[in-house]
């Protein structure tokens, strides 16, 4: 994915857009600043002005009130991803059966690994 830094407030740091998909870091950061350089150095963004300080006020921006609402949306997130998955398969199911389509879900994976395990497969 990549993200406009106009939204994110970075733009007089990193011109442009910045791809947001950092994936997992083999270490682990102890505090934002540490995970910040990080992050930074794997998506090969350096800056010259994006200062310790910097980081830190940006960090002081979001309060305990806007991390409490981050927490809760990923948990709603969580919580509904596969029951929103399901639905979507189901719709397109019902939508194959309307139009005389003869089709039928079947795993094709374990759903451990991912809630998108599902494949519909469909006759004309």
């Amino acid at each position: 994915a990549v993200v406009s830094t106009q939204s994110t407030g970075l733009s007089e740091i990193f011109p442009g857009p910045v791809p947001m998909n950092i994936g997992h870091s083999a270490t682990k950061a102890t505090n934002f600043l540490e995970y910040t350089r990080a992050a930074l150095a794997k998506l090969q963004l350096t800056s010259e002005s994006l200062t310790d300080e910097a980081i830190a006020a940006f960090e002081k921006r979001f309060d305990a009130t806007d991390y409490r609402r981050l927490v809760v949306f990923y948990q709603l997130r969580t919580l509904l991803s596969r029951v929103i998955e399901h639905v979507v398969l189901i719709d397109r199911l019902l939508y194959l059966h309307d139009n005389n389509v003869s089709a039928y879900l079947i795993r094709v994976f374990d759903p451990i690994i991912s809630p998108r395990c599902y494949a519909i497969v469909a006759n004309k």
